[in-house]
């Protein structure tokens, strides 16, 4: 049985956990609602989970959302056909993005991972994408802004 100081400070991740906005950049429809379904089952709120298919429709969506709607974390797909993730993330960091961007792609421990890193990626989670590893991510999310 759980004590009762875990028990809140668990209550107090998922009420942090349903106020992140995030987005999410998958060309890939299945990847993007599996890691939809994961967020929501770690406590984000479905009505804050924005999902799109291209990093060029990514830029698109940050343009048009002002700052009290704005994204605290945005997992961004590597392979897109339009705009790569690399060159979306370092475009919204240009237009001022300041929230965290965890690049996300299959190819582990290649020039890609730091190629993404040098445009602007907070870090890197390699597919397939784990409840842990994403889970681990949002918590650190929520502590960076717990002190903040």
């Amino acid at each position: 049985m759980p004590r009762v100081s875990e028990t809140k400070e668990e209550g107090k991740n998922q009420d942090e956990m349903g106020e992140l906005n995030v987005l999410i950049v998958d060309d890939q429809k299945m990847n993007t609602k599996l890691l939809k379904r994961t967020c929501m089952n770690l406590g984000v709120s479905e009505e804050n989970i924005v999902c799109c298919y291209d990093g060029d429709e990514a830029v698109e969506i940050y343009e048009q959302r002002n700052m009290k709607e704005m994204f605290d974390i945005m997992f961004m797909d590597h392979e897109m056909p339009r705009m790569t993730g690399s060159e979306a993330t370092r475009e919204l960091r240009g237009k001022g993005f300041e929230g965290r961007i965890v690049g996300v792609t299959g190819n582990a421990g290649t020039a890609l991972e730091e190629n993404f890193l040098s445009s602007g990626a907070d870090e890197i989670i390699v597919k397939p994408l784990s409840k842990e590893a994403i889970e681990a991510v949002l918590n650190a999310l929520i502590f960076l802004k717990m002190k903040d």
